[in-house]
């Protein structure tokens, strides 16, 4: 049985269902809108979980594509008290997670994706050899003037989740990339809240690699020749989309992405990386949850084909 846990629109759950269905494979899709009846059971020589009022047993594969499983009925979360039930349960979901992971073949992660923190994501990178930005994280206005009197050219973005401010008229939602300029260091207290600054790199494309276990999928975007995607190919152009083409990783760079993953303890996902004018590969960040069906379609790789095929392997493996 191949246990999916997705969000009920996800276009690339559907398209691995698909391949599921015509490959004669069991599946049971847990929607992270819909309820999920759980059943935990542990003892000193047991450890039983059902969902669905199904079992899972050890050659059972979860697949977690997407969200977080929902474990609580629905109308609680209409409840004052709720606030407190979903961090109770965000305890349940990571700790089954953790349980599962240790027992059998469980690709994909809410917990990764929860706690994703850029920074240690940088670190861990640095650590497995692979070029990162110049990076600074300060809340004092002098050092940030010093870095970025030092870089010349400098960038800023989230630490963590997409900007999301409500306050009376004012909203503001962001999770772009943008250039530092004299007037917004001008207009900043001398004390503020930590933010993240990088050297802006200068790249000839930029790559996004999705990973799935021990499979690579690497595309090519070449977002330098559009003035609106150049900083930020998120700022797509509907008029002139880029130009997206499969490309292959350097033996040395996936060797360096493997040991990554390894010290992250993330076994899918969507990295992004910077080739530099001087063909140097720089990470900048990686999605555990990462969206895949445009990577797919660019590159007529059909990833959920071939998703479908490894999870085939390593069940008759």
């Amino acid at each position: 049985m191949v246990f999916i846990i997705s969000e009920k629109d996800d276009v690339t759950t559907n398209y691995i269902i698909e391949w599921l269905i015509a490959k004669e494979i069991k599946f049971l899709r847990l929607n992270t809108q819909s309820y999920s009846p759980l059943t935990y059971k542990l003892s000193s020589n047991i450890g039983q979980i059902q969902l669905l009022g199904k079992e899972i047993s050890s050659n059972d594969i979860v697949i977690h594509r997407r969200g977080r499983l929902n474990i609580t009925p629905r109308g609680i979360n209409q409840l004052e008290v709720f606030k407190y039930i979903k961090q109770e349960n965000d305890a349940i979901v990571k700790s089954l997670e953790f349980h599962l992971k240790d027992n059998i073949t469980y690709i994909g992660s809410f917990y990764k994706e929860d706690q994703n923190y850029k920074l240690l994501n940088l670190y861990y990178a640095q650590k497995a050899g692979l070029k990162i930005p110049k990076t600074i994280v300060t809340g004092l206005k002098k050092e940030l003037v010093r870095f970025f009197n030092s870089e010349k050219r400098v960038i800023t973005k989230t630490i963590r989740s997409p900007v999301n401010i409500n306050i009376e008229d004012i909203h503001h939602n962001s999770s772009k990339t943008f250039l530092i300029k004299q007037e917004h260091l001008d207009r900043l207290d001398n004390m503020f809240s930590p933010i993240l600054a990088q050297k802006y790199v200068e790249k000839i494309y930029e790559i996004r690699v999705f990973i799935f276990d021990s499979l690579y999928f690497s595309m090519a975007i070449f977002s330098q020749e559009n003035q609106k995607t150049k900083i930020d190919y998120r700022e797509y152009d509907a008029y002139l989309p880029n130009r997206c083409i499969p490309v292959n990783l350097p033996d040395e760079i996936k060797t360096q992405i493997d040991e990554f993953l390894k010290l992250s303890g993330i076994n899918s996902g969507s990295i992004d990386i910077i080739v530099t004018p001087e063909n140097e590969y720089v990470f900048l960040e990686i999605n555990p949850q990462g969206q895949l069906d445009w990577v797919s379609k660019n590159c007529n790789y059909y990833i959920e084909k071939n998703i479908v095929d490894h999870l085939i392997s390593k069940k008759n493996g």
